[in-house]
C-alpha cells in the first residue's frame, strides 16, 4: 500500500511539472501577441482567438465572416454567425481598443481551468451510470490529464477543444439525469460550434427513453431557430439571412476550398487530407474517402444491426460506450480533423475491460498519443517546428480507439461473432 502511495505521488510529481512546464510555453508564448489590436497574420499562440475576434469585427462591421472563393490559409472562422454576433460588443471602440493579449491570457486560464471541470464532469457521468469502474479509473489516469498533448494544442492556439469537453460532459451527465431544459440549453451552445459534439443526446435514444430523446431534440432545434432569429434581428434581415446563407454554403463547399497542397498535415488528420497529401489532388480522391467511410462504418454498424434485432434497450454502459464510438466515427468522416481530445474519456471505459489485451493495446496507444505535446514542444523550443507536422498523430490513435471501442462494445452488449 505504502509503495502504491509512494509511485501514484511520484506521477502526480511529474504530471503537475510537465503541465507547469506546457503552460508556461504557451503563456510565455502570449507576450509575443499584440498587447491591443487584432494580429495581421498568423501567430503561433493565440491564433484561433484571433480568427474568432476577427470573425466578430466582420459582423460589427458589417462583413461576412466566411470566405466566398477559395481559402488563402486554413484560419477560418467555422463557428455560426450567432458566436460572432456574441463577439460584437468588444469592437464598440474599434479594433484599436481591443485589449488582446489580456484577452488571449485571460482565455488561456480558462482552458486550464476547463480542463479540470471537464475531468470532474465526466467522473460524474461515469458516477450518474452507476460505473464505479470507469469512475475509479478517471482518478487513477488523472495526471495524464494535466500533461494531455491535445490540451497543450488547444492552449497552444486558444481553440475551444477544451471548452467542449467541459460542455459535452455536462450534457451527458443531464441528460443521463433526466434534466430537460440543462440538456436542450447545453445543446444549443453546442450546436452553435461543433452540431457533432451533440453525441450525448443518443444516450437517451439508446437506452429506450423515446419521449425525453425527442422532448430534447424539438426543443433543441426550437431553441437553435431562436438564436438564428435573434441574429437576423440585430443585423436586419436581409443582411441577418445573407450571412446564415454565407455560413451554410461555407460549410457545404469546404472540400472544394480548403488549400490541400499548399499546407502541411499539421493537426488536419481527415481521410482527404492524407489522400492528398501523398497524391495530390486526383479525381478519384473523393470516392476513396467515401469508401474508407463506408469501411469505417461496417463494424460499427454491424454491432448496431445486431443489437436493433434483439429489440431491447440497451443498458447505460453500452449507451455511453456506444455514443463514444458515433463520434468517434462522425470525427474519422470529417475532411477536417483537427483534434480528438474526447480519447482522453475514451480511455478510463477501455481500461477496465475485462479482456486484458485489449486494456494493454488502449494504454499503448494512449500513452504516446498523450505525451505527444513534449515531442512537439520539443521541437518548436530547439528545432524551429513540430516534429509531428507531417505524421497522421491525430488520425490513427482516433482511428485504434475506435475499433476497440467497436469491440468492446459489442462484447457490453454480449453479441455472438459474425
Amino acid at each position: 500500500m505504502l509503495a502504491d502511495l509512494r509511485r501514484r505521488g511520484l506521477w502526480w510529481a511529474l504530471a503537475i511539472g510537465g503541465s507547469l512546464v506546457l503552460v508556461g510555453f504557451n503563456a510565455r508564448g502570449l507576450g509575443a501577441a499584440p498587447a491591443f489590436g487584432l494580429p495581421p497574420e498568423f501567430i503561433g499562440v493565440g491564433n484561433d482567438l484571433a480568427v474568432y475576434l476577427r470573425a466578430g469585427l466582420d459582423v460589427a462591421e458589417g462583413r461576412s465572416p466566411y470566405p466566398a472563393g477559395p481559402w488563402g490559409t486554413t484560419a477560418v472562422y467555422h463557428y455560426s454567425p450567432f458566436v460572432a454576433l456574441l463577439l460584437t460588443p468588444l469592437f464598440r471602440d474599434g479594433e484599436a481598443a481591443l485589449p488582446f493579449r489580456a484577452l488571449a491570457e485571460f482565455y488561456l486560464g480558462a482552458i486550464v481551468m476547463l480542463l479540470l471541470v471537464a475531468w470532474w464532469l465526466w467522473r460524474a457521468v461515469f458516477r450518474a451510470a452507476r460505473w464505479p469502474e470507469a469512475a475509479e479509473a478517471m482518478t487513477v489516469l488523472a495526471p495524464a490529464w494535466l500533461v494531455y498533448s491535445q490540451w497543450f494544442a488547444d492552449q497552444t492556439y486558444l481553440n475551444i477543444y477544451t471548452l467542449l469537453l467541459a460542455l459535452t460532459g455536462a450534457l451527458a451527465w443531464a441528460v443521463l439525469r433526466g434534466r430537460l431544459w440543462l440538456s436542450v440549453l447545453l445543446a444549443v451552445l453546442i450546436a452553435q460550434a461543433k452540431p457533432h459534439y451533440l453525441f450525448p443526446l443518443l444516450i437517451p435514444l439508446l437506452l429506450g427513453r423515446w419521449r425525453f430523446f425527442f422532448a430534447i431534440g424539438t426543443a433543441a432545434l426550437a431553441g437553435y431557430a431562436l438564436t438564428v432569429a435573434l441574429t437576423i434581428a440585430s443585423l436586419g434581415v436581409e443582411r441577418g439571412t445573407d450571412v446564415y446563407l454565407d455560413y451554410l454554403t461555407f460549410l457545404g463547399t469546404i472540400p472544394d476550398r480548403f488549400p490541400w497542397v499548399a499546407y502541411q498535415l499539421a493537426y488536419n488528420n481527415s481521410w482527404r487530407a492524407l489522400l492528398t497529401r501523398c497524391f495530390g489532388l486526383q479525381w478519384w480522391i473523393q470516392p476513396a474517402v467515401n469508401a474508407l467511410r463506408l469501411a469505417t462504418l461496417l463494424p460499427l454498424a454491424m454491432v448496431l444491426w445486431s443489437w436493433a434485432r434483439t429489440l431491447t434497450a440497451m443498458d447505460v454502459r453500452a449507451a455511453i460506450g456506444a455514443a463514444l464510438a458515433l463520434h468517434l466515427f462522425a470525427l474519422l468522416s470529417l475532411d477536417q480533423l483537427w483534434e480528438a481530445t474526447i480519447l482522453i474519456v475514451i480511455w478510463p471505459t477501455l481500461s477496465v475491460s475485462p479482456v486484458q489485451r485489449l486494456r494493454l493495446v488502449a494504454s499503448s496507444v494512449m500513452i504516446p498519443f498523450v505525451l505527444l505535446g513534449f515531442v512537439q514542444l520539443a521541437g518548436r523550443l530547439w528545432l524551429g517546428g513540430d516534429l509531428t507536422a507531417e505524421w497522421p498523430v491525430i488520425v490513427l490513435p482516433t482511428l485504434a480507439l475506435y475499433g476497440l471501442s467497436v469491440h468492446a462494445l459489442r462484447r457490453t452488449l454480449a453479441l455472438p461473432r459474425a
